[in-house]
């Protein structure tokens, strides 16, 4: 596959010889060039196309991955494993009887529900019924089970073919951290990672009732 305005500035022949100095080109022409090149970055960057093929010098072009649609994430979820939370919460400064708490908590079911600007998520745990409204449109605010508020901006991104992930950065009161929530076919996985440290921990859900 070629670009015809990629390849016709990149094969174009030098202009003969006419006695005229190349520094004297109009400025129509040099206006005309310019145009072409931008008329070519626009049409194509915006389509993720290298420039390597556009010029033919490769074989193929790597077609982009299929959008994961926000409707996978929907629905109600189990959890089924945790891990590292313990070390988690010792790196992050939690004493050992507030982690001997958190390690002998009931593992929680999460419901997720389609709003008009996002996801209603509903965190069934040993606290309560926490909710949280994710706004994809803006910068929202959240408090956890104790009262800590944080900063929000979450995105819906596809990882790669079959797997969507809602991706959400928090900043607050215990610091500026990452939550991912992956889901492929009917598992999801969580991971949170804070940002200062890199420590993780995460949960894995099956699906527990169909979207």
């Amino acid at each position: 596959m070629k670009c015809f305005q990629c390849c016709r500035l990149c094969t174009k022949s030098p202009a003969k010889d006419s006695g005229i100095d190349s520094e004297t080109e109009t400025e129509s022409e040099s206006s005309i060039i310019d145009e072409e090149i931008e008329n070519h970055r626009q049409t194509w960057d915006s389509l993720y196309f290298p420039i390597d093929v556009l010029c033919g010098t490769s074989g193929t072009a790597v077609s982009e991955e299929e959008e994961v649609d926000l409707e996978v994430l929907l629905g109600t979820w189990k959890c089924v494993d945790t891990w590292g939370l313990d070390e988690f919460l010792r790196t992050n400064g939690v004493g050992m009887l507030q982690r001997k708490l958190a390690a002998n908590a009931k593992w929680p079911n999460w419901d997720f529900i389609r709003t008009e600007r996002g996801i209603r998520f509903v965190n069934h745990s040993m606290l309560g019924d926490l909710v949280e409204e994710i706004d994809l449109t803006e910068e929202y605010a959240s408090k956890d089970g104790q009262g800590n508020l944080a900063k929000c901006r979450a995105e819906w991104l596809t990882v790669r073919d079959g797997t969507g992930m809602l991706r959400t950065r928090k900043m607050g009161d215990l610091g500026d951290w990452i939550e991912e929530r992956k889901v492929t076919d009917d598992r999801l996985e969580f991971v949170l990672t804070q940002q200062k440290n890199g420590s993780k921990w995460g949960r894995s859900f099956v699906r527990l009732e169909a979207r």
